[in-house]
């Protein structure tokens, strides 16, 4: 980002008042909209939330006890966006996407993540049946979303593509995202919607310290990433780890179907091949590329 007069002016206006550096957030980018463009209507929008946001508790609250129900589950987590990170929410989608993204007569409606829940399981695999609960109580808006790194297992990718998921590639964060909207009466005052992120407990202890270290403001300290992009290696192959054991007790537990064993079987087969080209060169994980991707869309 090149700056001018005009730029620096928007820069620490936004730094002072809403705690974001364009320059920092943003260095890639040629073109800021203007500030008035930016700030449009955000004092209104603030207002108008911190007089509704208590009515958004109760129904997290409500999803997060029938999520923390589904057998899979070991902890759920669960939020109401504060009105301070809603307005940053939308200052950087007007930046990075150049439009308006949300006003005061929509804001409610385009912003899906005002309620935020996050499912933490321990095995790759529970995810499935999480996902098949998901889908059989609630009204999930759009395609869920499987954000994966490179070296993520193949039969992981072709899990999630077979139960409807989008494949992205990220460099250093896992999780699954749907987007659901709950309406507990008929009144449209009481639409709600809601963010349901899946991810395991590995990932998550990575995701947090990536959160407090290094997003929003440290995504181009190259000291920060190298650190953060091997606790990413780590959580994967504990991952691993901790996927072969739950299909080697599975396996040593009392004789169940020759189809049952032969799953858990190729479950250990594939996952001890993943281990042995991730220690054969102490690097990331290998089996899972961008090329890859590319040929199972």
């Amino acid at each position: 980002m090149k700056p001018n007069n005009q730029l620096m002016r928007t820069c620490a206006f936004l730094k002072s008042k809403y705690g974001i550096d364009i320059i920092k957030e943003f260095p890639r980018k040629t073109k800021v909209p203007s500030r008035k463009f930016i700030t449009r209507d955000l004092d209104i929008i603030k207002v108008d939330f911190e007089k509704k946001a208590h009515l958004y508790d109760a129904p997290a609250n409500y999803l997060a006890s029938v999520l923390s129900s589904i057998p899979q589950v070991h902890a759920v987590k669960h939020r109401v966006k504060k009105p301070d990170h809603l307005i940053r929410k939308i200052i950087r989608r007007r930046i990075k996407k150049g439009v308006e993204y949300a006003n005061l007569g929509n804001y409610l409606v385009k912003i899906k993540d005002i309620i935020g829940l996050r499912i933490l399981h321990l095995f790759k695999e529970e995810w499935a049946e999480i996902d098949k609960s998901i889908q059989k109580i609630f009204n999930v808006v759009g395609t869920p979303i499987a954000y994966v790194t490179t070296g993520e297992r193949p039969d992981i990718i072709d899990l999630y593509k077979s139960n409807g998921c989008k494949i992205v590639l990220r460099e250093k964060y896992r999780s699954i995202h749907y987007k659901i909207l709950f309406a507990p009466t008929k009144s449209v005052d009481h639409i709600f919607f809601a963010e349901i992120q899946i991810r395991t407990l590995f990932d998550e202890a990575c995701g947090e310290v990536d959160h407090r270290c290094i997003y929003p403001n440290n995504e181009e300290n190259e000291l920060f990433l190298q650190n953060i992009y091997k606790i990413s290696e780590l959580s994967q192959r504990a991952d691993l780890y901790g996927s072969m054991l739950m299909h080697q007790f599975a396996l040593q537990q009392e004789p169940g179907s020759l189809l049952e064993h032969k799953k858990h079987r190729k479950y250990v087969d594939n996952i001890v091949h993943c281990l042995a080209l991730q220690l054969e060169g102490e690097g990331p994980v290998k089996p899972f590329t961008q090329e890859d991707l590319v040929k199972r869309k």
